[in-house]
This record gives structure tokens, C-alpha cells and sequence, in this order.
């Protein structure tokens, strides 16, 4: 099987913080980008890389909209 096997971001926390932070706390990391690599949604779940690590602060977005939501400059 080629590429990386992907968990849920749920089991991805279980493994990777004690205690596990909450779900609301999860899907936020990964709205604001604190996730790297980005998880992907599928169907109700997000899936993570099993080495995915959280980061401080946010990766820079291209877009307008993610820059507003990042705090970032527009211009």
C-alpha cells in the first residue's frame, strides 16, 4: 500500500496529547491551520497523518479569508 495510512483526528489526539483536548478544541486547531500536515475532511471525520504535529502558531493562508481568520494582514 503506497502513502500514509490516515486516523482520525480524534485517535490522532488520544496519541498525541494527555489528556486529550476537547473535540471543539481539535476542530479549531484545524480551522486556524495548527495542525501540520492540514487533516481532510471525510464525511463526518477529519483524518489526520499519524505524524501530523500541532504547531504555535498558523501557517500564513494565500486566500483573503484565511488571512482574516488567521489574524493576518490583507494586503
Amino acid at each position: 500500500m503506497n502513502g500514509p495510512q490516515y486516523i482520525t483526528l480524534q485517535a490522532w489526539a488520544a496519541k498525541k496529547f494527555d489528556p486529550v483536548p476537547h473535540s471543539q478544541t481539535l476542530l479549531r486547531w484545524v480551522q486556524d491551520g495548527l495542525i501540520v500536515p492540514a487533516p481532510f475532511r471525510a464525511g463526518r471525520a477529519y483524518m489526520v497523518a499519524p505524524d501530523a504535529r500541532h504547531i504555535r502558531e498558523p501557517i500564513p493562508s494565500k486566500t483573503p479569508t484565511g488571512r482574516m481568520r488567521n489574524g493576518l494582514a490583507t494586503a
